[in-house]
């Protein structure tokens, strides 16, 4: 072990007791008969955590006792000697996975057993992200800090001027989904047998797919197809095959937009009577040989052609 180095190690007793319910002691002694009492943390699941930092360079006596009886190998010896060692050092936690912009995302450094060497930090990445340091004065830290922009960022962590096991550590930072700044527009009006068209705008969402269902008023279920048109805008196409109520569900990877799921109501194909006829052409009493006229006005009536027949 290293000279004031904190060092621990672990006493089991899962066979004597299962539920932490033994006293468990430690006594260390130097190489000039220095006795100190170590601490002990009783992990409740039949085993005990003990912890000590030699600050004697020589053999250490580390005497282990279970309700006041040596436990087996007791006393065990160990040699401290000064110097360090940076591969006995990690570093772990969710904030050296991933993280989200603007919200704050941590890691703990352990440097327990590791010897006394000095802890140098740095973060690289499209941002400059501030970063705080909590010392649990127990061999172990844990860092905070907040990216603000999105991107990979490297974290390299060293211990006496040497990488550590993994350092460094690339981070992807995304940032955060929210489903309800997506932006959905489809027609007021749908129609039976005709290809229908939504845009799905989620620019302002944070990165992510959409994904479109219709469900008919039999509750047969069918996806919409989808293209992207680029910078987080995609089109979803469907052809609903009759008419009456639909729901349309809009999800932003796996998350319902705003409004979703839609109630729509599908027209007929084609509704003859909502057709307009008007002008001079269809009244009463039109000169012969003159020429005239009248419109035809489908705009409401669906989607087909109208045919013309003059007896």
């Amino acid at each position: 072990v290293f000279l004031e180095s904190p060092t621990e190690f672990t006493v089991d007793a899962k066979s004597v007791t299962g539920s932490g319910a033994g006293h468990v002691e430690c006594l260390l002694t130097s190489p000039s008969g220095r006795i100190v009492r170590c601490p002990v943390k009783n992990m409740s699941d039949g085993t005990y955590q003990v912890q000590y930092a030699p600050y004697e360079q020589g053999i250490h006596q580390i005497e282990v006792t279970y309700e006041n009886i040596p436990v087996p190998g007791s006393p065990f010896r160990v040699n401290a000697i000064p110097g360090c060692d940076p591969l006995r050092v990690r570093a772990y936690g969710p904030g050296l996975e991933y993280a989200i912009t603007n919200e704050p995302t941590t890691f703990t450094i352990e440097t327990k057993g590791a010897g006394q060497g000095s802890l140098g930090l740095a973060i690289e990445g499209p941002s400059e992200a501030k970063m705080v340091c909590k010392d649990n004065q127990d061999g172990t830290c844990i860092m905070e800090y907040l990216p603000t922009k999105a991107g990979q960022y490297d974290i390299a962590i060293k211990f006496a001027e040497q990488h550590i096991p993994g350092s460094p550590f690339r981070v992807l930072v995304r940032d955060r989904l929210d489903a309800n700044h997506v932006n959905v527009k489809m027609s007021p009006a749908m129609r039976a047998n005709v290809l229908q068209e939504i845009l799905i705008d989620g620019q302002t969402a944070g990165p992510g797919t959409p994904s479109v269902e219709i469900s008919d008023i039999h509750g047969r279920r069918k996806p919409a197809s989808i293209r992207p048109r680029g910078d987080g805008v995609y089109v979803a196409e469907f052809t609903p095959q009759i008419e009456g109520p639909h729901r349309i569900d809009i999800n932003w990877s796996d998350q319902p937009v705003r409004g979703s799921p839609f109630n729509v109501q599908v027209l007929p194909h084609f509704e003859p009577h909502k057709v307009i006829v008007e002008g001079p052409g269809i009244h009463n009493g039109i000169p012969a040989s003159l020429e005239t006229y009248f419109h035809i006005d489908t705009r409401e009536a669906g989607f087909e052609h109208p045919d013309v027949l003059i007896k």
